[in-house]
């Protein structure tokens, strides 16, 4: 049932199906390993950089594909004022 509201926006959008499945198979096949826009493109047969671009924002807009912005369990955290959080206050909320 999503697939075919997907593509259905996919066609609404004027993008091809065929070429949106070959792009969500790169994406799945890379898993949520960091990938450039050109490598999707050309391995997904776009011509180039800028049709993928397109592909991955209709996605986004729809709430299929978001970004994943990187994390670091050990760094510093910040309050809201951004002074660094005290080390008992960590020990605290952790609890």
């Amino acid at each position: 049932m999503n697939a075919d509201w997907i593509y259905g926006e996919c066609a609404l959008a004027g993008r091809s199906r065929p070429m949106l499945l070959r792009l969500l198979e790169q994406l799945m096949r890379r898993g949520a390993s960091p990938v450039a826009q050109t490598t999707l493109a050309e391995e997904s047969g776009m011509a180039n950089n800028t049709v993928a671009h397109g592909y991955l924002d209709l996605l986004s807009d729809l709430l299929f594909l978001g970004a994943s912005e990187p994390w670091d369990p050990y760094s510093t955290p910040l309050n809201a004022e951004g002074r660094l959080v005290e080390q008992s206050d960590r020990r605290r909320r952790s609890c």
